[in-house]
């Protein structure tokens, strides 16, 4: 939240190119889930319990913690993640990351639009977020319990790099729209006018 009122009320998008902006936030969820990797040189082990070790008198915050073997076979291969870098980065990376994206890609869109109506491509941007937020948790957690932590981090950095690949590969398309002006000389005035046909056709103009 406090993102969103520095870059509103601050006008950043002054000095920050937007396009610029998006590939910035995209490279940095990358550069999160790289430092967060369970990589398998990261010395020590996580936690681990199964039904013989398990303390049925003892609370959740206590000795009932780390990767269950009865259920997960992946655990005896996980690396612990250091818990204050993990947290740091999430703040840093996440909550920068996110805002920024959140706000660059809608003001992109809409530049790109023009004077279009919005309305049914705005409709299928947000319809799209809301179905990747479905989905997204439902394939990520069945990930999770299938292969560990790991298998649902490669799945979140390849999709985002494939995404900040296409931003490079289309960057230059990336600008607000133009419309080229047709003019035609009416012998009724005394320049050139635009007439009503060649208004209508530019507004369907592509970037």
């Amino acid at each position: 939240m406090a993102f969103y009122i520095v870059y509103v009320f601050f006008k950043l998008e002054r000095f920050i190119s937007s396009r610029i902006a998006c590939m910035f936030s995209l490279a940095s969820l990358i550069l999160f889930h790289l430092i967060t990797y369970s990589w398998p040189f990261i010395p020590g082990h996580v936690a681990m319990h199964n039904s013989t070790t398990l303390d049925t008198n003892a609370t959740v915050n206590e000795d009932n913690v780390g990767c269950d073997t009865d259920k997960f076979d992946w655990c005896d291969d996980l690396r612990p993640v250091n818990v204050y870098l993990y947290y740091t980065m999430y703040i840093i990376t996440i909550g920068i990351a996110y805002p920024m994206l959140n706000i660059t890609v809608a003001t992109l869109l809409s530049k790109i639009l023009g004077p279009r109506p919005q309305g049914t491509q705005q409709g299928i941007f947000q319809a799209s977020g809301s179905f990747s937020r479905v989905i997204g948790p439902i394939g990520v957690s069945t990930l999770y319990v299938a292969f560990g932590p790991r298998m649902a981090w490669n799945l979140e950095i390849i999709v985002i790099a494939v995404t900040l690949v296409s931003w490079i590969v289309c960057y230059k398309r990336m600008v607000p729209l133009k419309m080229p002006i047709r003019t035609e000389t009416s012998s009724e005035s005394e320049g050139p006018v635009q007439t009503e046909v060649n208004r209508r056709q530019s507004i369907f103009n592509g970037v």
